[in-house]
């Protein structure tokens, strides 16, 4: 058998056990352990049955749609049906299930959801048109702003000697006049103005507002050209929307088409079979009298020869 533990080891063991009274149950521990990984294991498959199927619900959605398109094709078939049979049936008494005025009911709901889709569609679209051509104009007037940045210095180069010219023979005829009109005009070697106020207390405060009106015009200018140019440039994605509604629609027409088509296909088909059944039963008939009256004139016969042979 196993050897006693030694009194050190019992009084360690009571030591642990008094600061844990559970320390050596290791199957307990064991237990809480995997009953915590049991109860979450529980909610993940609780909310994995509570979950919709991820893809199911358009796959419902499209083969309803083919439904729908299934049964507008049909309802075209027969309404071409009818215009092509014209007065034949006039004075006939119709009748109209319940199930085909639902049928009906349900293509026009599907056709008037259909034209408010397309309705939501095209205010999305106006909107992300009118985020396009806010982009187009702050580019387009980046691209303006920095051509006349690369302009102006070539202009600039030519302008600055008349315009000194103009502004030294401007503050020469300001001083002449206010010496002329008795004014203590005082300048230095250079014959620059010292005080400036002697020229503004006579009165001659007329300065050329030349630069502000170049500048207000400048601006106003390139107001005009931006008004001008954004509706020929930034109408292209609204041109784009008629173009996007217009496809939708001749696809859609188009698998109208196709699906009327292969409906008449097996119609003819099913025709062509029915036909070909029915020639078959009639040759079986056919054949089978043909047998039947062989089979009469042989016994006829037989019973004559043995007439002759009494």
């Amino acid at each position: 058998g196993a050897a006693p533990a030694s009194k050190a080891s019992r009084a360690r063991e009571e030591a642990a056990l008094s600061v844990d009274s559970s320390i050596f149950d290791y199957d307990g521990v064991y237990d809480s352990m995997k009953e915590g990984q049991r109860s979450i294991q529980a909610k993940h498959e609780k909310e994995n049955a509570k979950r919709d199927p991820k893809y199911m619900s358009a796959s419902f959605a499209a083969s309803e749609q083919r439904k729908i398109d299934r049964q507008r094709a049909e309802a075209k078939k027969i309404q071409r049906e009818r215009e092509q049979e014209g007065d034949l049936y006039e004075n006939t008494e119709s009748f109209v299930t319940d199930a085909y005025k639902q049928q009906m009911e349900d293509i026009r709901k599907a056709e008037d959801d259909e034209k408010k889709n397309e309705s939501s569609a095209r205010q999305k679209n106006k909107g992300a048109a009118s985020f396009f051509k806010e982009m187009l104009g702050e580019q387009d007037r980046a691209h303006q702003a920095a051509v006349e940045a690369s302009i102006r210095p070539a202009a600039s180069t030519t302008e600055p000697k008349e315009e000194s010219d103009d502004n030294e023979s401007r503050r020469k005829a300001r001083i002449d006049e206010a010496r002329q009109k008795g004014l203590d005009v005082r300048t230095n070697e250079e014959n620059e103005v010292v005080d400036e106020r002697s020229l503004l207390s006579a009165g001659l405060n007329t300065f050329s507002n030349q630069n502000k009106r170049q500048k207000t015009e400048s601006d106003e200018r390139s107001r005009r050209n931006d008004k001008d140019r954004d509706p020929d440039d930034l109408h292209h994605s609204h041109r784009k929307l008629p173009e996007m509604r217009d496809a939708r629609q001749a696809q859609r027409e188009r698998q109208s088409r196709m699906m009327e088509e292969q409906m008449l296909a097996l119609q003819k088909e099913r025709e062509e079979e029915e036909a070909k059944q029915e020639a078959e039963r009639k040759k079986a008939i056919v054949g089978k009298k043909r047998n039947d009256t062989d089979r009469i004139e042989l016994a006829r016969q037989r019973a004559l020869e043995r007439r002759k042979n009494k």
